[in-house]
């Protein structure tokens, strides 16, 4: 065998390796087992009120940061369907590919998935730190529909509003507290949408190094904090869709790669322990 011909066996051997070790490791992401999530809650227990929502921020704050780029791989992970699809939530539309471009003419929905923050980055002025490409919150979904609901914030509809999917967008209803257009999830994902933002309040609009966020309507004025309107509803819709095994699942996923849980999909009876 010739020297070059060797170089070229060599070459095809290390290829053939290193798929084999992606192979291994795409599926080590998927089927192993998540640790038991109690001893990582340990420094917690036994606190309620401002003491738990500053120790699950100590706990949750500190996880492995990953790339804008590396989540439509990490959502093979987090977000498939049990048939293969995207679990998308906002058109819940079973998208084939975990890419952005998947084959329609622009403007309809389907033609297009995004990497959506449901916790909108204008809210800090965009820029790329850890809440950038979080995988608790920046969510696989319709392009288009993204695209309608814009940075509206969640809310409770009234009956003129337009709907995109399962996502409706349009006028709040009377009595929310609330003055404005929202975009309303289906019901079947209000508390998946729910326990996501409490996340979020608790790990990054907590302690000394909160994001300044104080623009978005469902922040108080202090930054810190909901508006009465916003902590009541969202506390009805992780009251009224409980927590799925979709959620458990998708929690273990993401711990498997940033290292940190959401902890109100553990525990949801913190919700009520933190903001009685």
């Amino acid at each position: 065998m010739t020297g070059k011909k060797r170089t070229v066996l060599l070459a095809c051997l290390l290829l053939l390796i290193g798929v084999a070790v992606a192979v291994v490791y795409w599926q080590w992401q998927v089927t192993v087992p998540a640790t038991t999530h109690e001893g990582y809650y340990a420094a917690v227990q036994g606190k309620s009120g401002d003491d738990l929502r500053q120790a699950l921020h100590n706990l949750i704050r500190q996880h492995t940061r990953v790339s804008y780029a590396s989540l439509w791989q990490h959502y093979r992970a987090t977000d498939c369907r049990p048939d293969g699809t995207v679990w998308d939530m906002y058109g819940d539309i079973h998208f084939a590919k975990f890419k952005s471009v998947q084959g329609g003419p622009p403007g309809r929905m389907g033609s297009y998935l995004t990497r959506e923050h449901s916790w909108p980055k204008t809210s800090w002025g965009g820029a790329v730190n850890d809440a950038y490409s979080d995988l608790f919150h920046v969510l696989p979904g319709d392009a288009h529909t993204n695209g309608q609901k814009g940075i509206r914030p969640p809310g409770e509809t009234d009956g003129s509003a337009k709907s995109w999917g399962v996502t409706k967008v349009g006028a709040a209803r009377a009595g929310l507290g609330y003055a404005g257009e929202v975009f309303e999830p289906g019901d079947e994902y209000k508390g998946d949408f729910a326990r996501t933002y409490f996340y979020f309040l608790v790990c990054y609009l907590t302690g000394d190094d909160a994001l300044p966020c104080t623009g978005w309507p469902l922040v108080a004025a202090d930054g810190t904090n909901w508006q009465p309107w916003a902590l009541a509803m969202l506390r009805r819709w992780h009251e009224q869709d409980p927590v799925s095994s979709k959620e458990t699942g998708r929690n273990d996923a993401v711990f498997r790669i940033q290292h940190n849980r959401n902890p109100f999909i553990d525990h949801p009876e913190w919700v009520a322990a933190i903001w009685e």
